[in-house]
């Protein structure tokens, strides 16, 4: 029996995107593929899946049945997200491939600031979509540990804290980096955002550093 491999959710111009398993890995999640003018990208939206759970769950009709309910949960839970973010990106004027990328991959559908996203976490997202995307996702189970620090970090200080955060720590920094590097196969000029990787490192490490040692004098001490 043929197993289905997609699930349709958008068509938005000349946009279409479909539930998919990212076959690229083992581990093969759930994803939303975006085709636009035959060009494509994956954005991981889900847990893992067999290919055959995937096919029961996207062909489920019974409203009763579970695999029904999962698709569902997908219809419900997922896709409004970038329905909207497609309907509001570039009101009224067909996309480019890039266009959606980076929207997708930033979460940002204001047309400006989606074209180039030259913040801390939008940098840090860009090299995750190089890893999972570039030499046909080769270096995608490396991303994993990109993606959970990523999320550790805006669930403890949020995205706007931790820029915000950065821009103070550079406003006293001795020098400006201008680093060319090479990221994933693909030419990506940071400037001197590469020094928002430096600094912000440099001060946790020498927060966490300062900590531990206060914390074993403190305790030798008796202070606390």
């Amino acid at each position: 029996m043929k197993l289905t491999k997609s699930l349709p959710i958008i068509k938005e111009r000349n946009c279409n995107a479909s539930l998919v398993l990212d076959t690229r890995t083992n581990r093969k999640n759930v994803s939303i593929r975006f085709t636009v003018d035959r060009k494509f990208f994956y954005h991981q939206v889900g847990g893992s899946y067999s290919e055959k759970r995937f096919s029961d769950i996207c062909t489920a009709t019974k409203s009763s049945s579970e695999n029904y309910k999962e698709q569902k949960m997908w219809r419900e839970d997922i896709v409004p997200k970038y329905k909207k973010m497609l309907v509001g990106l570039n009101k009224g004027n067909p996309f480019t491939y890039e266009m959606v990328r980076v929207a997708v991959t930033t979460g940002n559908a204001n047309v400006e600031v989606a074209k180039e996203d030259k913040s801390f976490i939008g940098i840090w997202q860009e090299y995750i979509y190089h890893l999972q995307n570039n030499d046909n996702g080769k270096r995608y189970s490396t991303s994993d540990n990109y993606i959970s620090a990523l999320n550790s970090f805006q669930k403890f200080l949020g995205k706007d804290a931790i820029n915000t955060h950065i821009d103070n720590v550079l406003k006293d920094a001795p020098t400006k980096l201008q680093v060319s590097v090479n990221v994933a196969d693909a030419d990506c000029y940071l400037g001197h955002y590469a020094q928002w990787f430096f600094w912000f490192f440099f001060v946790l490490g020498f927060f966490l550093f300062t900590s531990v040692i206060v914390m074993m004098v403190g305790k030798g001490g008796h202070w606390f």
